[in-house]
């Protein structure tokens, strides 16, 4: 919060208001996890936090991790790393009819509320409806896929190769690789997962869209299928990363 100018008459205020999870952002730590999966690491950071409104909405097995640091890193960006090494995204949703609101952490676009179809209409003097009145898209050349590698000194032979190769690449070339190495897991399931999850986040703008609507109802957590656009490729399902009233 901080004030603007007085004329000795007004005030003028300028307020910023963060979701629970920000709080997160205020500790740094160093501290080890054994033998816990990634929803007991987030339920105990974030109950020390005080975010206790929260839910996981898993799709995919997250096995326990053999032990896993948090190494000089607020507690926010430990979490935010872990979630984006599972494959995990989050966002807050919020009741349509109350003041209530919850944290929601997602593996799958399954877990993602849908609204239907949204018809593309540029012409939004003429129309009522909840319509997307501009729609801007966008392709990029992105990593094509991912190679992973690590170690485990229980078994010296273990080769811990794994590698995932992203589909859906829009004509663009397959030679553009990423090797990690360490991959930071000990266990086939971990480096396969890891693996996938880092190739789908490489790849998460490769194509994006910014749009225009009348909708007050697009906001992170959503979804929704766009229709009537003169570029039929575009008629399809999206997903709303962000937005801005």
């Amino acid at each position: 919060m901080e004030t603007g100018e007085n004329n000795h008459w007004q005030m003028n205020y300028s307020l910023t208001i963060s979701p629970p999870l920000w709080r997160c952002g205020l500790r740094q730590n160093f501290r080890i996890f054994q033998q816990q999966d990634i929803r007991a690491i987030s339920t105990t950071l974030l109950t020390e936090n005080g975010v206790t409104d929260w839910v996981p909405s898993f799709y995919e097995a997250h096995p326990a991790r053999e032990f896993c640091v948090q190494y000089g890193e607020t507690d926010l960006a430990f979490l935010t790393r872990l979630w984006a090494e599972e494959g995990i995204f989050f966002f807050d949703w919020f009741h349509p009819t109350s003041s209530d609101q919850k944290l929601v952490l997602c593996d799958d676009v399954a877990g993602v509320s849908t609204l239907g179809s949204l018809p593309f209409n540029p012409n939004t003097r003429e129309v009522s409806t909840e319509c997307i009145s501009e729609l801007h898209y966008r392709a990029q050349v992105r990593p094509s896929s991912v190679e992973n590698q690590d170690y485990t000194f229980k078994t010296p032979g273990w080769p811990g190769y794994f590698s995932h190769h992203a589909t859906n690449l829009n004509g663009q070339r397959t030679q553009y690789e990423i090797f990690d190495y360490p991959g930071r897991f000990k266990d086939e399931q971990h480096g396969q997962d890891f693996a996938r999850y880092l190739a789908d986040g490489f790849r998460h703008d490769a194509e994006t869209a910014a749009c225009a609507s009348n909708s007050p109802k697009l906001w992170p957590g959503k979804r929704f299928t766009l229709t009537g656009h003169p570029s039929l490729t575009l008629n399809r399902e999206w997903q709303v990363t962000g937005s801005v009233l």
